[in-house]
């Protein structure tokens, strides 16, 4: 027997199906990959580089600019989002996925040769070129992990069955998160960023150059995934008839035709709430753990800033795998999704609690606290995407296919960035004590949505019904 069929029996699958989890989750192994190197390199570009007293800027500027990038990313997604949406119906799925894909790669390539630059020839390159960088590497980074993410599971989404969901996406979220723990492990060697020689050692440039490649690779996955699936589920959609000359007032209803199903269909708000509220918390977390590693190790040393975030991201990711892979898929198919997407917001009210009273105990004590934060901030992001993503996913599965691709847009993409940087200005005006109170309330309307969106999950897959 060989192994392929073994495989397929694990998982519970036909032999033909696992074609279809080998390339999707490859293609999902370098989208996680290239997005979790990055972000660990945005971060520390704004905090410890781009914003410098060095470079004339005072000392609390990096800080400040961190939270300005924040709150404007939303609303560069949403223009993205508004651009694609009308032709979502116009062009089919894969050529969508390739365009986006294609676009980010080459503007990653793009940063990877400017810092290469600046590696041999630094007098050329002053505050304003290493601001407008940073700034637009940023903004690039942050818009990539949104809209490619969400337009690959959009793309699965629409392809998928609820009962192969609950097979296939805890595997496709393994695949996922072996390329992040691969690709935050390469972070864990990185050198001096204006180091000339690479030896063993990686920097910037070469970060953003893989990131760009893997991009890339990605795209071209899309394109052999269609070649080796023409099953009646990967059927494309027959695209609409292209008319001459360009019609604004249309363009301009598709582009917002997401936000309009999402404001009129209760159980897509319920979908904004538990694809969203977590970000609050978990912002709050990892801003405070961004502003002790660079207390703790320095704002100028941006080797060790980086290295130690590649450590934690690793041990994240390490973990995510093994609750995805043996955990979730049992919850998935024996006690269903309905109790899985309550499961995360309880856990995430104790890890909260729990937190607070840490807080009063070890907030005086920078290192200790450190590692408290550390340890909240892993946890909560391995129940994201081990427990939270799979489930939340299925509950796009009975929705048409232009929610899954427009009103998808603007929930994962604008909204839930929204949230982010709602939580970037809070974090800059109030205490952590005061914004772990405030998340108690939330909690309790995540919960009842959570509640709502499941039973009514439930009732639409069991009665075979789809919203659009």
């Amino acid at each position: 027997m060989s192994l392929s069929p073994r495989i397929a029996n694990f998982m519970q699958i036909k032999i033909e199906e696992l074609r279809k989890v080998y390339i999707l989750g490859a293609i999902f192994f370098f989208i996680m990959g290239s997005f979790w190197s990055l972000r660990a390199l945005k971060n520390t570009l704004i905090m410890t580089m781009a914003f410098t007293p060095n470079l004339g800027w005072s000392t609390t500027a990096s800080e400040k600019q961190f939270t300005n990038l924040k709150m404007a990313v939303p609303w560069a997604i949403l223009l993205i989002v508004m651009l694609y949406s009308p032709y979502v119906s116009r062009i089919k799925r894969e050529t969508l996925l390739r365009i986006l894909w294609n676009i980010y790669g080459f503007l990653f390539i793009g940063f990877a040769l400017f810092f290469l630059a600046r590696t041999y020839y630094p007098s050329y390159f002053g505050w304003v070129s290493m601001a407008l960088s940073g700034c637009s590497c940023f903004i690039t980074c942050e818009s990539f992990g949104a809209i490619s993410i969400l337009l690959f599971w959009g793309f699965t989404n629409s392809i998928t069955s609820t009962e192969t969901a609950k097979k296939i996406f805890p595997f496709i979220l393994t695949f996922g998160h072996l390329g992040a723990l691969c690709y935050s492990g390469l972070l864990g060697f990185s050198e001096d960023f204006d180091a000339k020689q690479i030896s063993f050692g990686i920097n910037i440039w070469s970060v953003l150059l893989l990131g760009g490649l893997s991009t890339l690779l990605a795209s071209l996955l899309i394109k052999k995934f269609f070649r080796c699936d023409n099953s009646e589920e990967t059927a494309q959609p027959v695209p609409a008839k292209k008319t001459s000359g360009l019609n604004w007032k249309k363009f301009f209803s598709n582009a917002v035709s997401g936000g309009r199903l999402v404001l009129r269909t209760p159980y897509l708000l319920g979908v904004v709430i538990i694809s969203t509220f977590y970000e609050l918390m978990i912002q709050f977390i990892d801003y405070q753990v961004i502003k002790e590693t660079k207390n703790f190790f320095g704002a100028s040393n941006s080797t060790q800033n980086i290295q130690f975030s590649s450590k934690y991201y690793v041990y994240m990711h390490l973990f995510t795998i093994l609750i995805s892979f043996f955990l979730i898929r049992i919850i998935l198919q024996r006690l269903g999704t309905r109790i899985a997407v309550v499961i995360f917001p309880v856990l995430t009210g104790v890890i909260l609690i729990v937190l607070l009273v840490l807080y009063n105990l070890y907030h005086t004590n920078a290192y200790t606290w450190l590692n408290i934060l550390v340890v909240a901030f892993v946890s909560l992001k391995c129940l994201v995407y081990a427990v939270n993503y799979p489930a939340k996913e299925i509950m796009w599965i009975p929705t048409s296919k232009e929610i899954q691709f427009r009103a998808k847009g603007w929930i994962d993409g604008f909204f839930s960035r929204l949230v982010k940087s709602t939580a970037a200005a809070l974090n800059k005006s109030a205490q952590l004590s005061t914004l772990y109170l405030l998340c108690l309330p939330i909690l309790g309307i995540w919960l009842f949505a959570a509640a709502y969106v499941g039973r009514k999950n439930k009732t639409l897959v069991t009665k075979n019904e789809i919203i659009s």
